[in-house]
This record gives structure tokens, C-alpha cells and sequence, in this order.
């Protein structure tokens, strides 16, 4: 009973604890789940595998929310039943509990008259063990006067004296001890059943305890205990039906569609000489409009998208023909057209930012860092370009302009 209230104390720390623990679970599986989240969606993955990496991201967010409430139900609800139970248990005192000292003079209460009895029991026991040494030591001095030839008639009768008083005081603390012996012989039945009755008084409060520890031990369990939660199986229901329906087929066939052989390819058809300009956008080897980009973002200043894959310069992806075929600037753009681009009558000089290998004979090949001299822009994406005294199609995204300081070309 005295360690009762010290054991509500240490349940309340052991479930904070418990409830501290999952809401860090709660704060790392969020952290997880966003940080994954942002670097997937920016990834390379498409198609039902994309699906089964945000299934997996999912999880980890509806899980942590299943987690806020456990730490909830720890503690807003089991910690707070642990202290009130212990408040309205163990009130406390100046010194101890008050349940304790009541407890305490209870027992006090069914010892008093068993150990009043007690005492003077061994008080008259203490009396007549003392009689009876002074008896038996008379009894020996009385044998060795008898025995002594010297000692007279009225020595002798001193000694037998002693004795007998010695005796009758062996008989009168003998009688004594008897009847306190008695008495508390007498009594030890109802001092046994004050004191059970105080000691039971004990046990109810024990088993009242350790009942309410139970169900507060079932109240943790019940509530960390996620085996049969509806939540946590839809969760993970979903997350295996998202995981059963990836496919890699359908995968290679939405890629084939988007972005290889099976994509829907622009012909070529029919396009009249224009005098004075260019006459048609530039076309891959099956007729289909092309625009460099970069799939991890666009570059703003040039308006025009690319995408990176496993080479360091920009991937040429397909681009819809909006205005029923690329319009090229006719005549030469003047040096606003270019921003900030060094340019004359001639075009504007521009920087290439990536290796370019001519895919068609009026390509122009040209390498990192060379200079390149635009002398026509088209809308698609392509521009007509010199370098070295050579002139073939640019994809215009690859370069950027040479700024002039001081009428210097860097």
C-alpha cells in the first residue's frame, strides 16, 4: 500500500514516454513522406511504378495520422485517468499519505490490547524465572549447610528460612504468570480477527488497485495496438492494391506512345517556296516537329522547354505544331529580338551551352563554348545558324547570348 502511490507515478512516466516515442514516429514519418515525395514527383519514374512509389509515400502519411492518435489516446486520455484515479486514491498529508496513516492506526488500534497483555505476560514470566533462581540458589545453600558439621542448630534454621521464602515466592509469581498467560491466551483469538479485518481493509485497496492498473494496462495495449485497427487495414488494403496494379507493360506502352516509336509523328506534306524566307520548320527523320527541352524545368530567359536524360546536353523532344507549321522570322530579327544578345545587321552572336551532333545534312554540328552567329529564329524551336563559314539548323535553346562590355565579345 505504501508503494502505491510511487507506482501510479512511474505507469504516468512509463506511458509518457510511450507517447513521446510515437510522436516522434509520427514527426519522422512525416519528414520521410514529404522529403521522398518532392524528389519522386522530379524523378524520372512514370506509369504504374510512379503510382506504386507515391502508394508506399501515401502509407507513411496516413500512418503517422493513424499515430497522432495513439499519442492521443496516451496522453490526453490514459495519463490523465492515471492522475485523477491517484488524486482521488493517496490524498496527501504533512508527513505521508493520509490512506496510509489510516491504515497505519488501524493496525495500531488491533495491537494496543494484545500488547498491553503482552507486556505484562512477560513481565510475570520475568518475576518467576527470577523466584525460581533465588529458590533453586536457597535450595543449594540449605543442602550445604545440612552437610556442614560446623554450622548449629539456629544457622541451619536461618538458611531453611530463605527457603521457604523463596518458595512461596516461586508459588505466588507462578500464579501470576499463569493467569497473564491466560488472559492472553484468551485474547489471541480476537486479536487475530481485529487484525485481519485491518489487513483486509488493506487487500481491498490493493486488489482496487491493481484492477484499475489492469485496465489501464489494457487501455495501452488497446490503444497501441494497431493489428485490427479499420484504419491501419484500409491503409494498407490500398497500399496493396496500388502495389498489385503496377504494370510494366502498360508502363512501355504509355512510354513507346509519349515518348518513343509508337508516338504520333507530324508527316511531312506539301509546303510552297516563300520567296525572301524560310519555308517550313525544321522535321525529324519521320516529318515530326522537334523543340529542344529539359523535363527537370525550363529556362525562362528563352522561353523555350528541355529536358535532361543521361547525356549532359538537352534531349530533343517532340513539339505540337500550334500554327499549322513553324513561322520564321522573315526578314532577319532585329538585336531586341535576341535580348541580350551581341548583334549586328548580320545576326547576333550566341554562346552554345551543349555538344550538338547534326542529326540531318543541313544540320549544324558545333561543340560547347563555340560561338555561333544567329541569323534566323523560327518560332518551333530552330534557327539558322554560321559558324566557321558553315550555315545549317540550330536547336536555339542550346545557346545563349554573348553580352557586349565595352564593345567586347566575351
Amino acid at each position: 500500500m505504501e508503494e502505491g502511490a510511487r507506482l501510479c507515478t512511474d505507469f504516468v512516466k512509463m506511458a509518457q514516454e510511450r507517447a513521446e516515442i510515437e510522436a516522434k514516429y509520427v514527426k519522422n514519418l512525416q519528414q520521410w513522406s514529404r522529403k521522398w515525395d518532392d524528389l519522386v514527383s522530379k524523378g524520372p519514374e512514370y506509369g504504374t511504378i510512379l503510382d506504386g512509389w507515391k502508394a508506399a509515400l501515401r502509407e507513411a502519411t496516413r500512418l503517422a495520422e493513424v499515430h497522432v492518435e495513439v499519442h492521443r489516446k496516451i496522453q490526453d486520455e490514459l495519463v490523465e485517468s492515471m492522475n485523477s484515479w491517484r488524486a482521488e486514491h493517496y490524498h496527501r498529508s504533512i508527513v505521508n499519505f493520509k490512506e496510509i496513516k489510516k491504515a497505519e492506526d488501524g493496525f495500531l488500534k488491533a495491537q494496543k490490547p494484545w500488547a498491553t497483555r503482552l507486556q505484562k505476560t512477560s513481565r510475570a514470566r520475568k518475576a518467576f524465572h527470577q523466584a525460581a533462581r533465588e529458590l533453586e540458589a536457597q535450595n543449594s545453600s540449605l543442602q550445604s549447610s545440612e552437610s556442614n558439621p560446623d554450622c548449629n542448630g539456629e544457622q541451619l534454621s536461618k538458611v531453611r528460612e530463605r527457603r521457604d521464602k523463596a518458595q512461596r515466592e516461586v508459588d505466588k509469581t507462578l500464579a501470576k504468570y499463569k493467569e497473564k498467560l491466560g488472559d492472553l491466551q484468551h485474547y489471541q483469538g480476537r486479536y487475530i480477527e481485529d487484525m485481519k479485518k485491518e489487513f483486509e481493509k488493506c487487500q481491498d485497496f490493493e486488489q482496487e488497485r491493481i484492477e484499475f492498473f489492469k485496465r489501464s494496462l489494457m487501455d495501452l495495449q488497446t490503444a497501441v495496438d494497431l493489428s485490427n485497427n479499420e484504419r491501419v487495414l484500409a491503409i494498407y488494403d490500398e497500399y496493396s492494391t496500388s502495389l498489385n496494379a503496377i504494370n510494366a507493360l502498360d508502363d512501355l506502352k504509355w512510354y513507346s506512345v509519349h515518348h518513343g516509336a509508337d508516338m504520333s509523328c507530324n508527316w511531312p506534306q506539301f509546303e510552297d517556296y516563300v520567296p525572301g524566307g524560310l519555308t517550313g520548320s525544321k522535321q525529324n527523320m519521320c516529318g515530326a516537329s522537334y523543340s529542344p527541352a529539359v523535363s527537370s524545368g525550363t529556362l525562362t530567359k528563352k522561353k523555350v522547354e528541355f529536358s535532361t536524360s543521361n547525356s549532359s546536353s538537352p534531349t530533343l523532344q517532340r513539339a505540337e505544331d500550334t500554327n499549322g507549321g513553324d513561322e520564321w522570322i522573315d526578314p532577319p530579327p532585329e538585336k531586341e529580338d535576341y535580348e541580350d544578345g551581341v548583334g549586328d545587321e548580320d545576326g547576333v552572336l550566341m554562346r552554345a551551352l551543349y555538344d550538338y551532333e547534326g542529326g540531318d545534312e543541313d544540320d549544324l554540328t558545333f561543340k560547347e563554348g563555340d560561338i555561333v552567329r544567329i541569323v534566323q529564329k523560327g518560332k518551333d524551336g530552330w534557327a539558322h545558324g554560321i559558324l566557321e563559314d558553315k550555315y545549317g539548323y540550330v536547336p536555339y535553346s542550346y545557346f545563349e547570348p554573348v553580352v557586349q562590355h565595352n564593345r567586347t565579345v566575351l
